[in-house]
């Protein structure tokens, strides 16, 4: 049969009709020239930065690159143009059959429909006399179409086939037709001259991988029958099916700034951003920040800042975001935190300054990427769709809008401006699929990493490998923290530079570093503290540290380590605050806590509260306020202090509230830490202490002394390093009076933290320690830990021939299988966060039947899901708020082996799995979701242990004869 006639029998999408209903479908043809369409949109709306990314990668003109990218989108499904797939519906496949003449080679190929792709277009570039494109190059560019499902085909797969199709003889009629399809779409989209206009040997992986992640887009979009309904598509119909279809969508060109630094110094810029009054100016960090952006002749770089709490580092971020964005064609940034609570913390700030930054004939999209933002008001409340008046100035303006479209749990990282957990970067350096949809998201912004010192060893294997993408993609970093231990520094700096020595030779000539003049460069890993460090790609060998002088009084803490008894704390608290005064305890286990505040609750009565990530997300948020209320910033009008509070938690509250003490207590922890929880004691000036609380004082807890030598409270240690403890201990305390010491802070911050990681205290201490066995065990089972995230994170993307497969993808989908995990963003979150022995539930009472939301507090309490038909969204919203995270030592608790811990995991997801709730399953906010079922007194049993939840103490794990375990 003639190629022309087959074609218009292939078939793209249907409507999968049930019994009864008339099938409706859409034929290959129109979807391909939708999607050709919807890739059009979509590279218009992308910022000035990736397309220029692009052509200078691929060598064309940002109108070349453009007709590259919108055939591939339109030739993703030409492999459906085959047996294997058109089989799949019987009724569209009986005139396909009835019509083919002869057999293909291809017939016996049983692979997806993407294999296929791939396949036809490197057999219709060699068919082409008018293309001249090197076999490595067919192979790059067929992989994009080949990859459009989120796993790429490697070469050594197609060699066979094309052996195989190579040899055959006579026609091959699912060859013609797909032919017959891709000159169609090389006609529409005038591809071949720009296919020829490509000299270089091969793509690449950044830019298969950019390629890709546009592609799949422009398919998702295209798929969707709401913008491009299922049906016949009549060639007069298609414009008007277009102008509908980006009506609908409502895609938006990516906002342009406006260069501040032509207009504005620092002070005038900081100002007019972040004042609260007009004699409000620039810090001496963010004037150091504001002249290295002005003065950059290339954006790409990692700017590290390193100062204390308090010295408006948000700003300074922000600050250099948006001259770069201005200057360079960016869209926006990502802002990312390490919790939930701190993105939420952070979201209104951030759009607040959006509100300002943009110009007003400008509009940009604002997400919250974290799996709980649509239970966040302040997002939720934003509009769908954008309104900016820009004749009548009184007219009111919603020109931050959250876009529908980057819903979608792996379009979250393209709006314009996001915000999110650290997790949304780390997944971009994560073997997943669907990983070049994330590259594409973030090559257009600026990304910003606050709070980086809360990374482990094991999530910063992921954070390098997702900084060597930026940087071959070229996006500007900057990362945040207020102490960093000098290794994680150095992988940091490391992992972003190393690309830079890839660059191609013309971005390595010395053209002189524009910060040189102003700045005397110093040892990125000396003691200078706080500063500002510049991996520059101007000269990647050159290092640029900036010391920033102090402008503020050290702070002399006295520090006393006190006898770890609950008993003992809850007396000296007790006697402590007679006279008033507001304390934190911070404890390095959920258990500790718990236990804790029982026995101060018991001694003190009120005023004692306890907070911890063990609360359901409902109960934690009203706690998190009630505190902010409480020991907030002194010049806020909401904040009211009371004469007398106890707040005992763990590192929640030194991550994710800005709260103010007069004294802490607090168990041992590593040094960087153990001052970040420094930060919150007489955090906010000019308050009047009470008498006894108004000089700095740190009780240190969790540590005994036994004939001179430390000995650690097992639960404090099991948390952390004993050997960082031991070194911290040491580093804190005097040589005479090893229970007493001095901090000042935050001038000696940066030493102290060197001095525990690479100088090592304890042993001039004579302790009776072996130190350097306990160092070389736990340096084994780190090893061991960041091994296996080595093994499922991707390799660097250096500059070299794309081999059929980002490097590092495809083990995921086969361990999902081996562990039995259902939920793609729960495995992956686990895999990033080190988390695999841990899973987040939905708590509900089961009272003999009669299912309700667990928490007391909770307004569904009295609510019978029996009663109900179907979830409002709000009834949804608020299930999701009794998400609540397992213990993990309900599965690590006496297990000694990995295979004793994945036999435990697989047998409570087994019980998890058999406590559905089927009402959930019908809402798409619910649907997959992990169930716990309480009993009518919030009690279970679950992987052999009993589990039971209050509003006062969170969720308490206790063992088989009844003590707590958790």
């Amino acid at each position: 049969m003639g190629r022309d006639n087959l074609l218009p029998l292939m078939w793209a999408k249907t409507n999968y009709p049930g019994p009864g209903e008339p099938l409706e479908y859409l034929k290959l043809t129109d979807h391909a020239l939708d999607s050709v369409h919807a890739a059009e949109v979509l590279w218009d709306s992308r910022p000035v930065a990736v397309r220029h990314r692009l052509a200078d990668l691929m060598h064309l003109s940002v109108d070349e690159v453009r007709r590259v990218l919108v055939f591939l989108a339109g030739a993703h499904d030409v492999g459906k143009c085959s047996r294997a797939f058109s089989v799949k519906n019987s009724e569209l496949w009986a005139p396909i059959e009835a019509a083919l003449e002869g057999s293909s080679p291809t017939d016996d190929l049983d692979q997806p429909h993407a294999f296929h792709s791939a396949l036809a277009l490197v057999r219709w570039f060699r068919s082409r006399p008018d293309l001249d494109i090197p076999p490595s190059l067919q192979f790059d560019l067929a992989a994009v179409p080949g990859g459009h499902h989120g796993v790429y085909q490697r070469k050594t797969d197609l060699s066979f086939p094309l052996e195989l199709v190579g040899e055959a003889e006579g026609e091959d009629p699912w060859f013609a037709a797909q032919s017959a399809l891709l000159d169609l779409i090389a006609e529409r989209t005038g591809a071949i001259s720009a296919l020829n206009a490509l000299k270089v040997p091969f793509l690449g992986n950044i830019v298969v991988s950019l390629l890709t992640g546009l592609v799949i887009q422009a398919d998702w979009t295209a798929s969707n029958s709401f913008y491009y309904p299922l049906g016949p598509v009549s060639g007069e119909g298609r414009p008007a099916r277009e102008h509908r279809a980006a009506s609908l969508t409502n895609r938006q060109a990516a906002p342009r700034f406006t260069d501040p630094s032509l207009a504005m110094t620092a002070d005038h810029f900081i100002s007019s951003r972040f004042a609260r009054s007009r004699s409000f100016s620039a810090n001496p960090y963010q004037r150091q920040a504001w002249d290295i952006a002005c003065g950059l002749s290339d954006p790409a770089g990692l700017l590290l800042v390193e100062a204390p709490t308090g010295q408006g580092k948000t700003e300074l971020a922000l600050t250099y975001a948006e001259v770069l964005a201005a200057r360079f064609g960016y869209e926006g940034l990502a802002f990312l935190l390490p919790t939930t609570a701190t993105a939420d913390g952070v979201l209104g700030r951030i759009r607040g300054w959006l509100e300002r930054a943009l110009p007003r004939d400008q509009v940009a999209s604002m997400g919250l990427a974290h799996g709980r933002a649509e239970l966040n008001e302040f997002f939720t409340e934003l509009p769908s769709r954008p309104h900016a008046p820009i004749d009548d100035l009184d007219a009111p303006s919603e020109r931050v809008y959250a876009d529908a479209s980057c819903a979608r749990r792996k379009l979250r990282l393209n709006s314009h401006v996001v915000v999110g957990t650290i997790d949304q970067l780390l997944f971009a350096g994560l073997d997943s699929k669907h990983v070049s949809i994330r590259h594409e998201g973030l090559a257009g912004k600026v990304v910003i990493i606050d709070e980086v010192h809360a990374t482990t060893p094991y999530m910063r294997v992921f954070l390098s490998a997702a900084l060597r993408w930026l940087s071959a993609l070229r996006v500007p970093v900057v990362v945040m923290t207020a102490t960093l231990p000098p290794a994680a520094r150095e992988d940091i700096v490391s992992a972003y530079r190393e690309p830079l020595g890839w660059r191609e030779r013309d971005r390595l000539q010395q053209r002189g570093n524009p910060l040189a003049s102003s700045a005397a460069g110093t040892d990125v890993f000396s003691d200078d503290y706080p500063r500002l460090c510049y991996i520059s790609p101007e000269d990647p060998t050159q290092d640029l540290a900036i010391p920033v002088p102090l402008d503020q009084t050290p702070t002399e803490l006295t520090v006393s380590v006190i006898e770890d008894s609950d008993a003992e704390l809850a007396a000296r608290l007790d006697e402590g605050t007679r006279d008033g005064g507001c304390v934190a305890v911070i404890c390095n286990t959920i258990r500790r806590a718990q236990e804790l505040y029982r026995e101060v609750s018991k001694r003190v009565g009120g005023g004692v509260v306890l907070l911890h990530s063990q609360f359901t997300a409902a109960d934690r948020a009203s706690r998190e306020r009630a505190l902010l209320r409480q020991l907030g910033p002194a010049d806020s009008p909401e904040v009211t202090r009371p004469h007398r509070l106890i707040v005992i938690g763990t590192s929640v509250l030194e991550q994710s509230l800005d709260i103010d003490v007069d004294l802490l207590v607090t168990d041992l922890a590593p040094m960087d830490l153990l001052i970040q929880r420094c930060g919150r004691l007489h955090r906010h000036p000019g308050r009047v202490r009470p008498r006894g609380l108004d000089s700095p004082r740190v009780l240190i807890r969790g540590v005994s002394f036994l004939a001179g030598s430390p000995v650690l409270d097992q639960a404090v240690a099991s948390i952390h390093p004993k050997s960082i403890l031991y070194e911290t201990l040491a580093a804190i305390t005097h040589v005479g009076s090893p229970q007493q010491g001095t901090l000042r802070l935050p001038h000696e911050a940066s030493h102290l933290v060197r001095q525990v990681y690479l100088e090592r205290p304890a042993k001039e201490r004579g302790w009776n320690l072996d130190l350097d066995s306990l160092r070389d065990e736990e340096g084994r089972e780190v090893n061991a830990r960041c091994a296996i995230a080595r093994s499922a994170c991707l390799r660097s993307p250096a500059y070299a021939e794309f081999e059929g497969a980002l490097p590092g993808v495809g083990s995921r989908e086969d361990l999902m299988r081996r562990n039995n995990w259902t939920e793609p963003e729960a495995f992956d979150a686990a895999r990033v966060r080190d988390a695999e022995d841990s899973f987040e539930v939905i708590l509900v009472r089961d009272d003999d039947g009669a299912v309700s939301a667990a928490s007391p507090n909770s307004p569904l309490n009295d609510v019978r899901l029996t009663d109900l038909a179907v979830l409002t969204a709000m009834q949804a919203q608020e299930f999701l708020m009794q998400r609540i995270r397992l213990p993990r030592r309900l599965i690590t608790a006496g297990t000694y082996s990995a295979e004793a811990r994945e036999a435990r995991t697989l047998a409570v997801l087994d019980e998890l799995e058999a406590q559905k709730v089927d009402l959930f399953q019908q809402h798409r906010l619910l649907a997959g979701e992990l169930v716990l079922r309480l009993d009518s007194d919030l009690k279970t049993k679950l992987g052999g242990k009993t589990l039971e939840y209050s509003s006062e103490f969170g969720l308490m794990l206790h063992n088989c004869s009844g003590g707590s375990d958790g």
